[in-house]
């Protein structure tokens, strides 16, 4: 009886330490904006397209130009967001495709949503019923950064397109490509970004 008391105890401290780690987290995430003319305004209108206090699942897509600021702005989302989440994943998808394979994008998918101890039991996918059992009961925030061919996209459709039974209430992905075909019949909004207006112009010449 004293042994299961002293786990209980552990297990409960362990909790609250990890929430409050989240928390410290996301206060100093909160910083990484500074110097980034204009961002914080395209943070706020991508979270809006989010509906952050909604227990539906949402795909936003992220639209632009080359250099234009889609990984920035979806990096601070995530920062600002994360102790909301029970998992974090975020993938630079065209770089790690190319340096990877699909399956081990799967993989580092997995290990982080699920843990490391999913990638002991075999060659596992999104289709298997234990990954998506588990999935469905977490709620999680997910961005997929640089799609560029919406063929590398099918291997998610499954995810995707059953998004509401795929993930835990409230979850959310982000989707950021320079190729708006590639966001079509994919998310639930699209938002452009589009180049600084002339006060921020004005801010980042001086």
């Amino acid at each position: 009886m004293f042994f299961l008391f002293v786990r209980l105890e552990f297990e409960f401290i362990e909790k609250i330490v990890g929430d409050v780690l989240k928390k410290l987290h996301a206060m100093s995430s909160s910083h990484t904006t500074t110097g980034l003319f204009g961002i914080d305004v395209r943070v706020s209108e991508v979270e809006s397209l989010l509906n952050m206090e909604s227990p539906d699942v949402l795909i936003v897509g992220i639209w632009g130009m080359g250099g234009i600021g889609k990984t920035p702005i979806a990096q601070a989302v995530c920062n600002k967001v994360r102790s909301r989440f029970e998992g974090i994943f975020f993938a630079n998808f065209r770089q790690e495709l190319e340096t990877g394979s699909m399956a081990d994008l799967q993989r580092s998918f997995l290990s982080q949503l699920l843990g490391q101890e999913i990638l002991n039991m075999g060659s596992l996918s999104f289709r298997d019923f234990f990954v998506r059992e588990r999935l469905c009961r977490k709620k999680v925030f997910i961005v997929l950064d640089d799609v560029d061919d919406v063929m590398r996209l099918e291997e998610w459709r499954d995810l995707l397109d059953g998004r509401n039974s795929s993930f835990g209430p409230g979850s959310k992905v982000l989707i950021t490509s320079r190729d708006k075909q590639v966001l079509n019949n994919v998310v639930d909004e699209t938002y452009e970004i589009e180049g600084l207006n002339y006060e921020e112009s004005l801010q980042l010449f001086s």
